[in-house]
């Protein structure tokens, strides 16, 4: 059961109607290229598994794929910013990390691609942001229509549905979750 395997949280209402949901611990994603008929050229999609289950797709440049993928070699929080959007909900799943480690696989890869930074780190080059503060990673984005709702009228609850069934389960084409409504 996820809330004993890995346990999640619903974080506090923004502002602005979202909903964020985490899980409570870091978990080890796999993310790796995967085959897609629908993205332009020179670009990478991405899926991020979870368990051997596909939790969703992102289409993107080479470029972000490949820092990404450096990202994603530890684990993460895995988080759900939902909205909601004509009686349905939309989201955003995404991996979120500490800052701090961020900056730390971000500088690494620069100085291997540039060694002679090195030397501003000898020259007292410190970070100052809060190292804790999570970053986002875009995972994909998710959907669930209002023919598929468990709790309208509660983006929370739904939030929390959808980041536990997509957890435990998988993500589910859209094509496919109309399909399964006819």
């Amino acid at each position: 059961m996820l809330e004993k395997d890995h346990p999640w949280r619903p974080e506090e209402n923004g502002d602005d109607g979202r909903v964020m949901v985490l899980t409570a611990e870091r978990i080890p994603l796999d993310v790796h290229p995967v085959q897609s008929d629908r993205i332009g050229d020179g670009q990478v999609c991405l899926g991020a598994h979870f368990r051997d289950k596909l939790l969703a797709r992102s289409a993107m440049e080479e470029e972000q794929a490949e820092l990404i993928l450096e990202l994603l070699k530890v684990p993460a929080q895995v988080g759900l910013l939902a909205a909601e959007e004509d009686d349905g909900v939309q989201a955003n799943l995404v991996a979120l990390l500490p800052h701090g480690e961020v900056q730390h696989i971000l500088r690494r890869m620069e100085l291997e691609q540039e060694p002679w930074k090195a030397s501003l780190e000898a020259a007292g080059y410190e970070e100052t942001s809060d190292p804790e503060r999570p970053v986002m990673v875009p995972l994909g984005l998710v959907v669930r229509i209002p023919q598929k709702r468990v709790s309208p009228g509660d983006l929370r609850e739904e939030a929390e549905d959808m980041l536990r069934s997509i957890m435990t389960r998988g993500g589910q084409e859209v094509v496919d979750q109309l399909l399964d409504t006819i």
